[in-house]
């Protein structure tokens, strides 16, 4: 989409595109424009180098799009917790319950001496 500027001397508004010739012809003295999505304002030349601007939808909810992208990120890195884990309880099988093992007792005879 196309930036939008506010002229801070006469109060038009104007498409990225059509600033330099708002200043030519309707308004001479026009040095600062304000964008009309993120309201920050720009002086001389400066506007050129604005590109891209918040969304209607960053602007109005940026707050709740922040957190719900912080919760989606934490609910993967659980999950790739609880891959990791699965992963080591089938590499490292479970004990069966084993009774210990009893020392081996000497056999009595010749080789006992």
């Amino acid at each position: 989409f196309m930036v939008t500027f506010v002229c801070d001397v006469c109060g038009d508004t104007i498409k990225k595109n059509r600033v330099e010739k708002h200043c030519e012809t309707k308004c001479k003295s026009a040095w600062v424009f304000t964008c009309l999505e993120c309201g920050k304002a720009f002086e001389g030349y400066d506007y050129d180098k604005h590109t891209s601007c918040i969304t209607e939808v960053e602007k109005y909810q940026g707050e709740f799009i922040k957190k719900m992208k912080e919760k989606k990120r934490q609910l993967k890195e659980e999950a790739k917790q609880v891959v990791a884990a699965e992963e080591t309880k089938v590499a490292d099988p479970p004990e069966v319950n084993k009774q210990p093992e009893e020392p081996k007792k000497a056999k009595k005879g010749l080789n006992a001496i």
